[in-house]
């Protein structure tokens, strides 16, 4: 792995990029859920334009996700984030799984 380009020993480097995964995790799992309540709705309503469109909201936000994690990754030498039991979680690929 590269050396970090941000210190983690700073503590405030570390409480503004906590801060940071932190807000872009909570915003971008809501994200996620409404898609996908979304999707469901517009799956049982037999909408298929709207089952395109938010399957594409849904994936774009993943894909950020994984972009997110990686540009982390690259700058403080640790992942964004854990993922935790129950939670959304990211493969390698950055698919969500619940």
């Amino acid at each position: 792995m590269n050396d970090p380009l941000i210190r983690l020993d700073d503590p405030t480097a570390t409480e503004a990029l906590t801060t940071l995964a932190a807000n872009f995790r909570r915003l971008s799992d809501g994200f996620i859920e409404h898609t996908d309540r979304q999707l469901d709705l517009a799956r049982a309503a037999g909408d298929e334009v709207a089952v395109v469109r938010e399957h594409i909201k849904s994936e774009v936000m993943r894909a950020a996700r994984k972009m997110f994690r990686g540009s982390y990754r690259a700058v403080a030498g640790e992942d964004a984030w854990e993922d935790v039991e129950g939670g959304a979680s990211e493969d390698a690929l950055g698919t969500v799984a619940r």
